[in-house]
């Protein structure tokens, strides 16, 4: 099986191609409008490799992730991570074509993360002061610091054996050598 490859282009290049009037206002629109208590209530698959196939199945939807993607998340996200990225999928339910040009765009980790980031950011605060790119940034960002809180708090409490490495996450932090890592322990 081949390496996953990265896009070249940076997200702002890639995201400047979107040609839809007002993707702005549809991206806000579906944000404000994101279901919590549906997600909360629907039951994730039991197994991994149920989630795992849910999660894949929901993305391709959207815009088809690379072949050898799904093993890739699968060695990656332990369970409890991937529930995350589940939530962040099932509460955007309703599928929409401008978005789907949106996630055309991303790379195969970073509409995970996009996911991820819808789940966990909940305060729209100045959203509407912030350019489009921004707010996939944001929500982005908001994912990788997410799975990677979560898989840190465990690797440093001794149940995960080393620590998460997500690929593509690089590039939404400034890593300042083994800080982020230390102080991430401490700010739980």
């Amino acid at each position: 099986m081949g390496k996953i490859k990265h896009r070249e282009e940076d997200l702002e290049s890639r995201l400047a191609g979107i040609n839809t009037p007002n993707i702005k206002e549809i991206l806000i629109d579906k944000l404000e409008n994101r279901n919590y208590r549906k997600a909360a209530s629907k039951s994730n698959p039991y197994f991994k490799y149920e989630l795992v196939d849910a999660i894949i199945e929901e993305i391709n939807r959207y815009s088809p992730t690379e072949s050898g993607f799904k093993l890739n998340f699968d060695s990656v996200l332990n369970k409890d991570e991937a529930k995350r990225v589940f939530y962040g999928l099932v509460c955007m339910k309703n599928y929409d074509s401008d978005l789907s040009k949106v996630i055309a765009k991303l790379t195969d980790w970073e509409k995970v993360c996009f996911f991820a980031g819808v789940w966990n950011k909940r305060e729209m605060k100045d959203i509407n002061s912030k350019d489009f790119i921004s707010i996939v940034r944001d929500y982005i960002k908001a994912g990788y610091d997410l799975l990677n809180k979560k898989h840190m708090i465990h690797y440093h409490e001794g149940k995960y054996k080393r620590p998460i490495k997500i690929p593509g996450s690089q590039n939404y932090h400034k890593k300042q050598g083994n800080k982020e890592e230390k102080q991430l322990s401490f700010n739980f």
